[in-house]
Parts: C-alpha cells; sequence; structure tokens
C-alpha cells in the first residue's frame, strides 16, 4: 500500500527539528583581575556593609543543556533541486560559578558564587 502517491507533486514542503544543544562560554579575563579589590558599591548582593572588600579569585564557565527548534521548509525547484530553508531558535543556560575572597575588619570568608547566564538565539542559515 501506497501511503502518499502524490507527496512528490507538491513543490512546497514543510516540517520541524527539535534537537539538543551544550552552550560553553570562554572566558578572557584581564591580567591581574585577582589584585582588584571590590566595594559594597560593586558587589552590593556580596557586600551589604561599605566595610570591607572583595577580590574575585577565580571564574569558571560550566556549560548546561539546552534546545533547539527548527522550522524546515523545502522548495523543489526541479528534478534534482531543492531550495530548503531551515531558522532555528537555541534556548541554552550557563552558569558562571566565581571564587571570592571576602574580608572585613574582622575575618575573611571564601565564597563560591553561582550566576546564571540564560541566552536565547535566533539562527537564519546563510
Amino acid at each position: 500500500m501506497i501511503n502518499s502517491p502524490r507527496y512528490d507533486d507538491d513543490i512546497v514542503h514543510f516540517g520541524f527539528v527539535l534537537g539538543a544543544n551544550m552552550s560553553y562560554l570562554s572566558i578572557r579575563p584581564i591580567p591581574g583581575f585577582q589584585k582588584i579589590v571590590w566595594d559594597s558599591t560593586y558587589l552590593p548582593d556580596i557586600l551589604p556593609t561599605p566595610a570591607g572588600g572583595a577580590r574575585v579569585l577565580s571564574i569558571e564557565s560550566v556549560p548546561s543543556p539546552g534546545f533547539v527548534i527548527s522550522i524546515v521548509s523545502d522548495l523543489r525547484l526541479g528534478p534534482l533541486f531543492n531550495l530548503r530553508f531551515i531558522p532555528s531558535l537555541s534556548f541554552g543556560d550557563r552558569d558562571l560559578v566565581y571564587t571570592v575572597l571576602v574580608y572585613n575588619k574582622t575575618d575573611t570568608t571564601l565564597m563560591t558564587i553561582t550566576k546564571k547566564v540564560p541566552s536565547t538565539y535566533i539562527n537564519f542559515p546563510s
């Protein structure tokens, strides 16, 4: 039994693609960033009081999985030629993990802080 005998007679076909992705982030810190002392005006969520300061010791990027949704548009130009256009929308997150040395007048604390970087990309192939 033939499923769709007139399928190839159509000039335009549509479809969709679901996929998975991993988003990576390249970090290029400035030289000597570990020596910079930040005060509470730059780090209000870490240093609630103006006394003291903080130094960022390291920054790491941790990728996490995401997903892709694409629409496939196919136009038959001839018996051997097709024009295919596949725009896609990608969603993904990355985590930036900061190791921060926080010091006040009385003590010093080593903290690990994680910040999420959500990303959405639209891709139009060329």
